[in-house]
């Protein structure tokens, strides 16, 4: 008899055991740096695990910016400067996942952000510019650098110290920035500024002196002499800028001079006689925006000079004005000049001020007789005196020093007398009826 035994194997014996993803090679982007534009590869990791992994490029960043949705075939094209990061993920449903990372440089052709700029932006030879350089961006941060300044034409970027230059010749001023950080092209900015011509006129000496029109000649035009300093090689124009009527009496611009070596200049300007005050204004004909106007006001009138004694004299001394000063309707029409003996003074002759009875009518007089006009009147007159002795150095009575100072101070800034008249008929009563042969022979 045969006997068989039956073996059964279990049916519910385990399979392999599982194992969670790991990195067997580490993913990369190829390649690993380039300029905006570049087509950048972004290569897988390779991973292993139970069951086999799979592995998805999870993260894209370009300088920070999420730039995953724009990778086609696994390529992404640079288009601004900064890291770009690659994250892939390994996973097949064994936890933990596993990671990889690889980075790439995108670097940036440097662009201006804002430009350079010359501050001032004009000014006159002699002005100290200043060159603000322009802003930039760039992967890796651009330098940026002087790297041109031309004045009229002519490189000076040797003459830049601490970023200024002190101009010395008239025409343009042109800057060039250069940014650069290894990446082409290079950016460049410009900037510009204009070295004009400069002019001065100086100030007249004093405020509202009168320049006499040569009315004792039948002419209506004062020459009133103006000087300053300038470019050289520049011509000047001036005019005289009416003040008090809107400026409808203002004379039209005219050539006065080039200006010669050294700077300086001199010359006069026409101006016709008015009611108004005037001042002086001087430019480059060249340049016309280029002006300078002196600060102290002139006037075109009358300058009447009257030489004598105490028939003169006595107008300015309150002792013999025995009546009450008369109302000056104008206050700026009429000026004197006083102190032909000693302390020579102007003083303008109002109702406030009349100075004397006799001076108020006198002024009131000039007024009524030619209105809108402007005087000044000159007393070379000291009481008791003798016209021998103006020219007699030996005798101190009445000394020529005196008179000179008052003439002086009168026609200071070029201005002239325009009328002279003398009064000395009471002395020398020695002479009797010889006075006259005398006086004139």
């Amino acid at each position: 008899m045969f006997s068989f035994i039956l073996g059964l194997q279990p049916t519910n014996r385990k399979n392999a055991a599982s194992g969670a993803p790991t990195i067997t090679g580490a993913g990369t982007i190829s390649p690993a740096s380039g300029p905006v534009g570049t087509v950048f590869t972004l290569t897988a990791p390779t991973a292993t695990g139970v069951p086999a992994p799979t592995v998805t490029l999870t993260a894209l960043t370009q300088n920070g910016v999420n730039v995953l949705g724009q990778v086609a075939a696994g390529q992404f094209t640079a288009t601004a400067g900064g890291p770009l990061v690659a994250t892939w993920t390994a996973n097949n449903g064994v936890a933990p996942n596993a990671t990889s990372t690889a980075n790439a440089a995108i670097s940036a052709a440097p662009a201006i952000t804002a430009a350079g700029t010359i501050s001032p932006a004009s000014g006159p030879v002699g002005t100290v510019f200043t060159m603000i350089a322009a802003t930039v961006s760039g992967v890796p941060a651009a330098t940026v650098t002087l790297t041109a300044l031309t004045q009229n034409g002519i490189s000076v970027l040797g003459a830049v110290v601490g970023a200024q230059f002190t101009a010395t010749a008239t025409g343009p001023l042109v800057a060039t920035w250069t940014a650069s950080n290894g990446t082409a092209p290079d950016a460049t900015s410009t900037a510009n500024a204009a070295i004009n011509p400069s002019i001065t006129v100086t100030a007249l000496g004093i405020d509202r002196g009168i320049y006499d029109s040569r009315a004792a000649f039948a002419a209506n035009l004062a020459a009133v002499p103006l000087k300053g300093t300038g470019t050289v090689g520049e011509v000047v124009q001036a005019r005289a800028v009416s003040l008090d009527d809107g400026g409808a009496t203002t004379t039209a611009w005219a050539d006065l001079l080039t200006i010669s070596a050294g700077g300086n200049w001199a010359a006069a300007i026409n101006v016709p006689r008015s009611s108004s005050w005037y001042r002086p204004e001087v430019r480059i004909k060249s340049t016309p925006a280029v002006t300078a106007q002196g600060s102290n006001r002139f006037g075109v009138g009358h300058v009447i000079a009257i030489w004598g004694q105490s028939e003169v004299s006595n107008m300015l001394i309150p002792f013999y004005s025995g009546t009450t000063p008369v109302a000056i309707s104008d206050p700026e029409a009429v000026q004197i000049y006083t102190g032909a003996d000693i302390n020579p003074a102007r003083t303008f002759v109002t109702t406030a001020q009349p100075f004397t009875a006799a001076v108020s009518a006198m002024a009131a007089t000039l007024i009524a007789s030619r209105p809108g006009e402007k005087f000044a009147v000159v007393f070379q007159a000291v009481p008791g005196t003798d016209p021998r002795q103006l020219v007699n150095d030996a005798d101190p009575a009445r000394l020529w020093a005196n008179d000179k100072a008052l003439h002086d101070l009168a026609t200071a800034d070029g201005r002239k007398v325009g009328i002279a008249a003398m009064s000395w008929f009471a002395a020398p009563g020695s002479l009797g009826a010889n006075y006259g042969d005398a006086l004139f022979p």
